[in-house]
């Protein structure tokens, strides 16, 4: 699986949705890192989103937690206006798409439950105890996601 297939599926699922959103370009020249992969705009609120996948043919693998790091960014944007929103859309990729898992985890969650447990990665299982919705993935390579 690419690098950007998360990215891909989730360019394709905004362009059907009633919003504005840009897909923010990394640029390794300018020495300037990106504080998410997407910003969206909506009459009620703004989002911005960061997209991160594991992936194996076998099995999920677990998220480290040091792989977002965006963490800082996501939470600034987020205080900084309480219309701003900020999100991980998280997929465990195994094999094919059908078989994968994607969660869509607001950055609050995401604190709350790196410091609540012992582990230094996320799994399917700790992200399904603690509750967060799974994201439907639809037929086409999109996702079932409202933005409001």
């Amino acid at each position: 699986m690419g690098a950007q297939k998360l990215e891909k599926i989730l360019s394709r699922t905004l362009k059907g949705l009633n919003l504005w959103y840009l897909k923010l370009q990394v640029m390794p020249l300018a020495h300037h890192k990106m504080p998410a992969d997407f910003i969206i705009i909506t009459e009620k609120f703004n989002y911005l989103i960061e997209c991160k996948q594991r992936g194996s043919v076998d099995s999920f693998r677990n998220f480290s937690f040091v792989e977002l790091t965006q963490e800082q960014d996501l939470v600034a944007f987020e205080k900084f206006s309480s219309r701003n929103k900020s999100f991980v859309l998280l997929l465990f990729w195994k094999r094919f798409m059908r078989d994968s898992v994607v969660f869509l985890i607001s950055i609050n969650d995401y604190l709350r439950i790196k410091s609540e447990v012992t582990r230094k990665s996320l799994s399917v299982d700790v992200l399904d105890n603690y509750n967060i919705p799974r994201v439907k993935i639809l037929k086409g390579g999109q996702l079932e996601i409202t933005f409001y």
